[in-house]
């Protein structure tokens, strides 16, 4: 059997955004990476961060978690998280609720923004109980 990989790259525009762009499947065994990369991201000067995700082939709830993660995390330090996705995933992320938009041609969700406290509430940690 065959292990999903997911090759990741980080760069920053003129303008300032960082820009993550992934390839391949993001699933259980590839979340953490992106996850690490976009702990990586989120400086104190951070005001736009972009996923690229139109080479994705594959995204499941493991992916979608993390990309919600990173919203939330986004939304916490001011900065948008905006995410461009193919339409395999744009599908996805309206059947989940979230609303996607297209512009110049491409699919754009704007996650920061679609977080809400309740969505919040279910992908952060809990404490565990004081002993």
């Amino acid at each position: 059997m065959a292990h999903a990989q997911l090759i990741i790259e980080v760069s920053q525009t003129q303008a300032g955004e960082t820009v993550i762009v992934c390839e391949g499947a993001l699933d259980l065994a590839t979340a953490p990476d992106l996850s690490e990369a976009i702990a990586w991201s989120i400086t104190r000067d951070l005001r736009r961060l972009r996923v690229d995700a139109t080479k994705l082939t594959f995204c499941d709830s493991s992916g979608l978690r993390c990309l919600l993660e990173a919203a939330y995390q986004c939304q916490q330090h001011s900065a948008r998280l905006e995410l461009t996705a193919s339409d395999r995933l744009a599908r996805t992320l309206e059947l989940v609720g979230l609303h996607v938009t297209a512009r110049d041609g491409t699919l754009i969700a704007e996650l920061s923004s679609a977080v809400t406290d309740a969505v919040a509430a279910k992908i952060t940690p809990t404490p565990s109980p004081a002993k």
